[in-house]
Order: structure tokens, then C-alpha cells, then sequence
């Protein structure tokens, strides 16, 4: 930062890479905060460390990163993508996993290629908000796409082509134990061998303006299963498929299913297409 006093007003100025942030002395011992940082695995990992945010990153244009392993998200941080950052697990590892107690915002980040036995692409214990994000071709047991543990927020984001195929698999797109939220959002064409090709959700479910299209499942719930609270409103659940229960949505004898200006159409499976 470069600091200067106007009377008794402070003047501080930083580059683009970083904001100037608060010292005991208002015009002395500014620290310049990083706020863009290099377009690669480090990079990501040191603005989770430095918290805070938005961060963006100097990709010059699209980007992926192949990650050498697992991100763990222990700060209270907001990355933003910008739309050019897509992180790579290379089909070998999970993408990121949200710690509990922190709250964290990915933004304009694309999510692809993640494996692990719960939440291929994104695991969450936390407080977590994806916002134009794009959760994509990740695998796992249960929750191939995100698997949710406590509180989750999608907004204008698409889960796509994420399988959960390893064996009694459930939730091909999202597995939420917790409360999850999805608004304006999409969740299409994703496998699950046993359970909820787009949700398994044995938590609070809450849906609006959004669609689960277009999904496939091996046994029940071609879209939804619900075990827990589930509300859909505006939305539409459409041509999803299944082997044995519910098409569309199965809801189980502990479900709770409320819907509101939704269409279910054109969904097809054994019994309760």
C-alpha cells in the first residue's frame, strides 16, 4: 500500500492485486492484502489460507487446474472464478471438502472430475453457497456431485453428469444429510445405482425456480428421493427415469413432499412414473 495523510484523513492506494487493510495507526503500517492470486493449485490454497475475499485468480482466459490432491476449505473465504477456473481431481481424488464451522463461497468455478466414497466433487460440513458454479462429471458411492452434511446454498448452478455407480450407490447428483437450498438452478442428467439420481435427501430440501431433468437411477427416484422435509416451488421435474419407484420423485414413508407451482411431467419408471 502506498499511505499518505491529508490533514487528518488517511489516503491509501493499492494495486489491483490487493486492498489496503486496517492498522491501529490510520496513516502508518498499512498491510496490503492480497486479493488476486496466481491461476493454479497453489494459488487456490493460498487464498483459502489468507481467508476473506472475494479472491479471484490471473487466469488470462479459461483455465483448468489439475489438482495433485484434495482441497480443504478451513477459512472463511470467498474464491471467485470469474468463469475461467475449472478444478480438475483428475479422477482421482475428491475437488474440495468444507470444513465444519467455516463459511465459504465458490463463485463462477467449475467443478469437474472428482472421485471418493462420499462427495466426489464437493463434500460440505459447513456453511457453503455455490453461486453460477458448474458441478460436473464427479464420482462416488454416495453424493457424486456434492454430498451435503450441514448447510448448502446453489444458486444459478448446474449439476451435470456426475455418477454415483459404486455398488447400493445413492444421490448421483447431490447427497443432502443437512438443509439445502437450490435457486435457479439445475440438476440433469446424473446416475445413481440405487437412490435419487439427482437428490438423495434424507435432510431439509428446499427448491425453487429451478429443474431436475433429464436423470436416470438404477432402482428408485429417477429425480428425488426424499426421506426428509422436501419443497418445491416454480420448478419442474421432467423426463427423469427409473427400474422401480417413482419416476419423478419417490417420497418415503418419513417424507414430508410439498409442492407449489411445479410440474412433474413426462417422468417414467415401473410404479408411480
Amino acid at each position: 500500500c502506498e499511505d499518505r495523510c491529508d490533514g487528518a484523513n488517511p489516503v491509501h492506494h493499492c494495486t489491483r492485486f490487493g486492498t489496503c487493510g486496517q492498522s491501529p495507526n490510520p496513516c502508518h503500517e498499512r498491510e496490503c492484502v492480497q486479493s488476486v492470486f496466481e491461476c493454479s493449485e497453489q494459488g487456490i490454497r493460498e487464498a483459502i489460507d489468507a481467508g476473506g475475499g472475494p479472491h479471484t485468480f490471473d487466469c488470462e482466459g479459461p483455465n483448468t487446474v489439475v489438482t495433485e490432491a484434495e482441497i480443504i476449505i478451513d477459512q472463511n473465504v470467498i474464491l471467485d472464478g470469474e468463469g475461467l477456473l475449472t478444478v480438475d481431481g483428475n479422477d482421482d481424488h475428491r475437488v474440495f471438502a468444507v470444513t465444519s464451522g467455516v463459511s465459504a463461497e465458490l463463485a463462477r468455478i467449475k467443478v469437474v472430475r472428482g472421485r471418493n466414497r462420499e462427495g466426489g466433487g464437493i463434500r460440505n460440513t459447513g456453511t457453503l453457497t455455490l453461486r453460477e458454479c458448474e458441478v460436473l462429471a464427479n464420482q462416488a458411492t454416495g453424493g457424486a456431485g456434492i454430498d451435503n452434511r450441514a448447510a448448502l446454498t446453489l444458486i444459478k448452478t448446474l449439476v451435470s453428469r456426475n455418477r454415483a455407480d459404486q455398488g447400493t450407490a445413492w444421490g448421483g447428483g447431490i447427497s443432502n444429510w443437512g438443509s439445502a437450498t437450490l435457486l435457479e438452478s439445475e440438476v440433469s442428467d446424473n446416475y445413481s445405482n440405487y437412490f435419487g439420481a439427482a437428490v438423495d435427501t434424507p435432510g431439509m430440501l428446499t427448491i425453487r425456480d429451478s429443474v431436475i431433468a433429464e436423470n436416470e437411477v438404477g432402482y428408485d427416484g429417477g429425480g428425488i428421493t426424499n426421506y426428509g422435509s422436501l419443497f418445491l416451488e416454480n420448478s419442474r421435474v421432467s423426463d427423469n427415469t427409473g427400474r422401480a419407484y417413482g419416476g419423478g420423485i419417490d417420497s418415503r414413508s418419513t417424507g414430508l413432499t410439498m409442492l407449489v407451482g411445479t410440474r412433474v411431467v413426462g417422468n417414467s419408471c415401473g410404479d408411480g412414473g
